[in-house]
């Protein structure tokens, strides 16, 4: 699906390379899978400005998939650990919902080969969640983040050597996204305030 005229999220190698060679990151499959010697997240390439849906895959567990401020240092941990503060959130793989170090709530357990899927709504900053097309909490909000960050990334965070894929849209779904939520691609992005570069 991906195209000149439409842009699709990938995971972001500029990122991945950026991880000292202590702990040495992989992205392959075309930017869409990652692998990591040290449990490194790599967050997606385009920041979550409408309401957008991606379906994650892991090989193994442990795991978190979760979001984060765009501009986050990585501290090299988990997915809302306390050196993140509020500025990530993880559901591990048990559901619990890590932020700041503790668990805020609950969302679905999952296990290795399963389809996680995710969801935010930047305008309630609400997050939802889905297991092999079954929605966590009813279909309501899991979690809803913190207004003092102004962009969040999807991302996932698997221990070391766990291969970690994540699709944004550019291939088909395994499941249907929710109503009101598009693949995360510049085409389902707001339009731009200044429409040419030039102005």
């Amino acid at each position: 699906e991906d195209s000149p005229t439409n842009n699709f999220a990938t995971l972001n190698p500029l990122w991945a390379n950026d991880y000292p060679s202590s702990f040495p990151v992989l992205t392959s499959d075309a930017n869409l899978s990652e692998t990591s010697a040290n449990a490194a997240p790599v967050p997606g390439t385009i920041a979550i400005d409408a309401a957008s849906y991606c379906e994650m895959i892991i090989s193994s567990t442990p795991y978190y998939v979760g979001l984060w401020d765009i501009n986050v240092a990585d501290d090299s941990t988990y997915l809302g650990a306390s050196g993140y503060a509020d500025r990530a959130m993880g559901i591990y793989t048990d559901g619990s919902i890590y932020v700041n170090g503790g668990v805020v709530g609950t969302g679905l357990a999952f296990n290795a080969n399963d389809v996680v899927g995710l969801a935010y709504d930047p305008t309630s900053r609400e997050v939802f969640q889905w297991v092999n097309g079954v929605a966590a909490n009813s279909g309501n909000a899991i979690y809803t983040l913190p207004a003092d960050v102004e962009k969040w990334a999807f991302v996932s965070n698997g221990a070391t050597g766990i291969k970690q894929s994540i699709n944004f849209g550019q291939q088909p779904f395994a499941y249907t996204p929710p109503a009101g939520f598009e693949p995360l691609s510049t085409a389902n992005m707001p339009a731009a305030p200044i429409a040419n570069g030039r102005d």
